[in-house]
């Protein structure tokens, strides 16, 4: 149920709270109040069709949300991912730190 007047809307919504914008909780729901919310950018951006939600010990969020939480970069949990890492070593596997990266890889090219 879309709302039928500006007047209805803000009687629902209340006003727009600071640093907020309107987004539809499920995007291909309408715009109604119970399929809308008040919600920053960077809630905005977890509510994209194209993220990757990933189910890990029974809770579903996307990938920046998981990283925010585990404190494991982005990036390195997708790459994790594409490269076959079940699930759960993707998510609870420690990230190599920049030393460790770089010994790595002077051992792959034979260097020590």
């Amino acid at each position: 149920m879309e709302w039928e007047s500006f007047d209805v809307f803000i009687r629902d919504m209340g006003e727009r709270p600071p640093g907020t914008t309107l987004d539809r909780i499920k995007n291909d729901g309408d715009y109604g109040p119970n399929n809308c919310r008040w919600a920053t950018n960077e809630e905005q951006a977890q509510n994209r069709r194209s993220n990757i939600l990933i189910n890990f010990s029974g809770k579903t969020q996307c990938i920046a949300a998981w990283a925010d939480e585990l404190g494991i970069g982005r990036h390195t949990i997708r790459w994790r991912l594409k490269r076959g890492w079940s699930i759960e070593l993707a998510l609870t596997t420690a990230p190599m730190s920049r030393q460790e990266r770089g010994l790595l890889g002077l051992k792959s090219r034979g260097v020590i």
